[in-house]
């Protein structure tokens, strides 16, 4: 009997004839449009401070829209100049109001420089002027052997990522994005993407790279993560994330 597939009419019976069911999905669509109200209501928010014509404001959100991840409920910028993202937080703090202890850090490198992760991790904190207990686990990569071969090819300090989890700062940013070009995108509904030209919520990088045995045993705990060497994200424009 399981074997047996329904007909959408079938299956539309069955449900009409289940309270519990119905009563279920009934609020899992309550929640869905609560919450995408509420996401609406920021990018408006963003849209209105767009209009003020803030260079600080303008300029955050337009490094957001080049380099930023676009998830749904969390600000996050991935990158190796650590003046591009200072300059970004200092957005954040200005235009919304973020303070250090809403900010999480993590960092992406590769060892075998002459520098132990936790001169890396302290460089990055001293360069956004952030606590250590900001940080969150870091990604250690191992070179690839073309990399090997080309001397000073990776990033001695590596990558630093900087997230802020609030659903209304990104929505707000997307929103002002959209005032600040000058479109608009009423399908935006349940996207999670993010504009063509942009990263991803995986940055467009490489697959990650596994630990060699010496770096598993020198760095235990610590996780294997994507490359440093980003390549063009393939994906066209979707929406923001409604």
């Amino acid at each position: 009997m399981r074997a047996i597939e329904l007909t959408t009419e079938q299956q539309a019976a069955l449900l009409a004839t289940n309270p519990a069911r119905n009563g279920q999905l009934l609020g899992m669509r309550v929640r869905r449009e609560r919450w995408r109200a509420h996401r609406i209501a920021a990018q408006e928010h963003g849209r209105a401070l767009a209009r003020k014509a803030d260079p600080v404001h303008r300029g955050g959100c337009m490094l957001y829209w080049a380099e930023g991840s676009k998830g749904r409920n969390v600000v996050q910028l991935a990158n190796a100049d650590a003046d591009l993202l200072g300059t970004f937080l200092e957005f954040l703090r200005t235009c919304y109001g973020v303070p250090n202890e809403a900010v999480t850090l993590s960092v992406n490198c590769f060892l075998g420089n002459g520098l132990e992760l936790d001169e890396i991790q302290e460089w990055w904190l001293a360069r956004l002027a952030l606590a250590p207990s900001r940080l969150r686990q870091a990604v250690v990569n191992r070179p690839s052997s073309a990399s090997k071969r080309l001397k000073g090819n990776t990033l001695p300090y590596g990558t630093a990522r900087i997230a802020v989890h609030s659903t209304f700062i990104v929505q707000s940013i997307y929103g002002a994005i959209q005032e600040y070009a000058g479109i608009d995108r009423p399908g935006v509904a349940g996207s999670v993407s993010g504009p063509s030209g942009t990263r991803t919520q995986n940055h467009g990088i490489n697959l990650p790279h596994r630990l060699s045995p010496a770096t598993r045993a020198a760095g235990a705990g610590l996780r294997s993560g994507p490359s440093l060497h980003p390549r063009r994200s393939p994906l066209g424009w979707a929406a923001y994330g409604l």
